[in-house]
């Protein structure tokens, strides 16, 4: 009777409650359910509030349609590193699941199975992602596959990434051998993202080549390919470096930011970044470069380049620039030369108004080095006894924390500063001081004439 009184009470106010009744297996953080290492062999029952779950370090071996029931405001999911012989990823497994738009499959995944239209075979989408209109990125780093092709890819085809993570996946297949291309075709056909990450997965230059024909045209703003095999390195005549035809590929998809770092690149060859038309920031660090073209730059359509040769560990470095359009170029290089820069390095940047070369351990500027072009220099350096001749041509010069040597040979340069109509960017001058001998450590260089006599 007292039950019956209940119910019609809530049926009176037109109230109709379902009670569930939820033991959390893991901690819950607002819509955060922080399931990671909880020794999890099932995905637990999680209240319908949750967006983002964390479940990875567990021992779940099969996820299927009724394993998020309830979630359907999921948005981020990661399922990286079970310890369990094969994840097994069911049919319809994400079928409700229309919106999310971050999934991790990331890291040692072993034997992972995903059956037919559950989300991927190998790394086959589901076709109701052609439907989703949030999902943003994924990642499937460290997961062993032989190739990507379109098929795989289908669902995700219209399909904008904020990012796509393909790093580490080893992709042993995808050589002229090992796979037919004409079948294959385009892995990333109609997609497009902000970052594609291809690092560490043995990429030589003829099986660069090979995939970014095979996705030739798709639009790309940051391109990360680190720890690729690319490069001959100081030995091996018969492995090549990259050269144009090597990113002809990229020509059209509007790289603006390429990273190569931490390969085997020995010689930066002749218009060898020249296809990427639109690129303006190329990082080159950590590689082996022992030489550079004097026309590395020459067919860059945009007149703003950043690019980042450091901590090379090819020496000597043979090194000289020519570009007819470049006119703001950032270089951001390690030049560990007793004697300064290489000899004419810079004189066919025949158009250059602004560099900066700060950083680079410079100790001396031949007076000719700069085009007469030049006007905005940074060279936060470590220039003892820098030559004003090298600065005739500027407007705008930082010389913030220069290691200034307190001798004779920086009288020229005293003097130029204390006439010259250069800018400086604050705090200016004024915080010029001798970084040595240690005895006048610190002392203002507009006061030379006081601790110097070089009659």
């Amino acid at each position: 009777m007292g039950m019956m009184r209940n119910l019609i009470l809530l049926a009176i106010f037109g109230v109709y409650l379902l009670v569930v009744k939820y033991t959390p297996r893991c901690p819950l953080y607002g819509s955060i359910a922080a399931c990671t290492s909880q020794s999890l062999h099932q995905v637990p029952p999680l209240p319908p509030y949750i967006t983002l779950v964390y479940m990875s370090g567990n021992y779940i071996s099969e996820i299927n349609e009724t394993s998020f029931s309830g979630l359907e405001g999921l948005k981020e999911l990661d399922l990286s590193w079970q310890r369990v012989n094969g994840l097994i990823i069911r049919t319809n497994t994400f079928q409700r699941l229309a919106n999310f738009p971050k999934l991790g499959l990331v890291g040692h995944n072993s034997g992972l199975q995903i059956k037919p239209d559950g989300f991927m075979k190998g790394i086959q989408p589901a076709l109701f992602f052609v439907k989703t209109t949030d999902f943003q990125e994924l990642h499937v780093t460290l997961n062993k596959m032989k190739s990507i092709c379109e098929n795989d890819l289908l669902g995700f085809q219209s399909k904008h990434f904020q990012l796509l993570d393909l790093s580490s996946i080893q992709l042993n297949s995808m050589t002229q051998r090992g796979l037919d291309w004409n079948i294959c075709r385009n892995p990333l056909r109609n997609m497009s993202m902000e970052i594609l990450d291809l690092s560490s997965n043995g990429f030589n230059v003829d099986k660069v080549k090979l995939f970014f024909n095979a996705i030739r045209g798709t639009k790309i703003h940051h391109l990360i390919l680190e720890h690729s095999t690319m490069g001959k390195s100081f030995c091996f005549s018969n492995v090549k470096d990259p050269d144009r035809q090597t990113v002809e590929g990229f020509k059209n998809s509007g790289v603006k930011i390429l990273y190569l770092s931490k390969c085997f690149i020995f010689t930066l060859q002749y218009a060898v970044f020249s296809p990427l038309r639109e690129v303006q920031d190329i990082t080159i660090a950590q590689n082996k470069i022992n030489k550079i073209d004097r026309e590395v730059l020459a067919g860059f359509a945009d007149s703003t380049i950043i690019l980042n040769i450091q901590n090379n560990s090819g020496a000597p470095l043979t090194i000289i620039f020519q570009c007819h359009v470049c006119m703001f170029l950032k270089i951001l290089a390690t030049f560990e030369l007793p004697a300064g820069s290489p000899d004419g390095i810079f004189k066919g940047l025949i158009s250059l108004v602004e560099m900066d070369l700060h950083f680079n351990f410079l100790t001396y500027l031949q007076p000719d080095i700069f085009p007469e072009t030049l006007k905005t220099l940074d060279l936060l350096q470590f220039l003892a006894s820098p030559d004003p001749a090298a600065f005739h041509s500027l407007s705008w010069i930082n010389l913030y924390r220069n290691r200034f040597h307190c001798d004779c040979g920086l009288e020229d340069f005293l003097m130029w500063l204390n006439g010259t109509n250069v800018t400086f960017p604050d705090p200016g001058m004024d915080e010029f001081s001798w970084d040595f001998p240690s005895n006048l450590h610190g002392v203002s260089l507009l006061n030379y004439i006081t601790v110097i006599s070089c009659e």
